[in-house]
């Protein structure tokens, strides 16, 4: 992603090299669920289709050791690729629907980070939903190359917003509801008004880069969507946008574990000890 952002060829070398040895566990997925939205006339939002998700809870267990090939694609597999063929993009929308693809990221990313504050624990990312946020500055990158067909910026969309609602039902389906956003209160709040000072805090965080990754991504997120906000299917604008900067960066400087791995599921949550202060907002 960062070589084909920045020129880099020796990075995109290496990530052809991983990708030509990486399993292809999800081929079967992908392909059928690609053929079921061919006859399609017209595509649904992220939004209804992460709702429509939610059903879906349970298709993953706490015990399963890969939630997807495990979990999803044994318990539900048929319905999984049901929902997933229902994503669609049509000619001529790649622009728009790349921006509700990331701002839907963004949403489910940050919206189950703060899924358990009524059990008082600390907001905590979610290890593998914060992996669909920071790839996809990708798409942003390549809607701007003219050498690459259209055509196959569309087939990529459709299967990225595929992956993120696979991985959603995955991690537990984890509960989603924006007013837990805007009831958050920043640790720091005073500190720094613009997204880009809030994500700064981030540049000598002692990680493994996750982090800073996560925070730029949602910044580029918020450049892209600004003349999208009052259009369906996105959940994620104004105001919120430097809520949830703060949240990222005050959830890896919690105490305990940096991340949640599958936040859908209470077990996840045991690395969290206690909550910063929040208030839900009313209405």
């Amino acid at each position: 992603m960062y070589g084909l952002e920045w020129g880099l060829t020796g990075v995109v070398a290496e990530g052809l090299a991983q990708a030509a040895v990486h399993r292809d566990d999800l081929r079967e997925f992908l392909l059928t669920a690609e053929e079921k939205g061919r006859g399609r006339e017209e595509g649904e939002t992220v939004l209804g289709l992460l709702r429509e998700a939610e059903g879906l809870k349970g298709a993953a267990r706490s015990e399963d050791g890969n939630k997807i090939r495990d979990g999803v694609l044994v318990r539900a597999k048929g319905e999984m690729v049901d929902l997933a063929g229902r994503v669609k993009v049509e000619e001529g929308e790649v622009e728009g629907r790349t921006r509700e693809m990331f701002n839907g990221a963004v949403y489910v990313a940050a919206g189950a980070a703060v899924s358990m504050t009524d059990q008082k624990k600390v907001p905590k990312f979610d290890f593998f939903l914060m992996h669909h946020v920071n790839a996809a500055p990708f798409f942003v990158t390549m809607n701007k190359m003219d050498w690459v067909p259209e055509k196959t910026k569309r087939r990529l969309l459709e299967w990225k917003i595929r992956m993120d609602l696979l991985q959603y039902v995955a991690r537990g389906c984890p509960e989603l509801r924006v007013e837990r956003l805007e009831g958050y209160e920043p640790k720091q709040p005073g500190k720094a008004k613009m997204v880009e000072e809030i994500v700064s805090r981030l540049h000598g965080f002692g990680d493994d880069g996750h982090a800073i990754k996560l925070g730029r991504a949602t910044v580029v997120c918020r450049n892209i969507c600004r003349e999208y906000e009052e259009k369906e299917g996105f959940m994620i604008k104004g105001g919120l946008w430097e809520k949830i900067c703060h949240l990222i960066v005050d959830s890896v400087e919690a105490p305990g574990e940096h991340w949640v791995r599958s936040a859908g599921f209470e077990e996840a949550w045991k690395v969290c000890l206690s909550c910063f202060p929040f208030r839900e907002k009313a209405g």
